[in-house]
């Protein structure tokens, strides 16, 4: 059901997001849904869109955590004394303002 169901409907909601005359669309859509080669095709069509969607969502949501890694990391510089820079440390919760740092 899912690698038949799920591509079928995907691929009719793709079409029917960038139609000009939705009513003209549902039409096509119904006559290629009569034919098996045609279904076959749409099945192969929709898959590659779902792919594709996923592959999209997991690679921004994996660009959002290195930028997020990134950013943490930054704070997380130290230097040769072994004294983390700015006075962050990963375990205070409460850092240090920076104009009252402790020499």
């Amino acid at each position: 059901v899912w690698l038949a169901f799920v591509p079928l409907v995907t691929s009719w909601v793709w079409r029917l997001c960038f139609a000009r005359a939705t009513q003209q669309t549902v039409v096509r859509i119904a006559r290629r849904s009569c034919a098996f080669n045609l279904l076959l095709t749409d099945c192969v069509y929709g898959s590659f869109l779902s792919a594709a969607i996923v592959f999209v969502f997991l690679g921004t949501a994996s660009l959002r955590e290195y930028l997020r890694q990134i950013r943490f990391a930054h704070h997380d510089i130290v230097d040769g004394n072994g004294n983390h820079r700015d006075g962050f440390h990963p375990l205070n919760p409460n850092p240090p303002l920076a104009g009252l740092r402790n020499n």
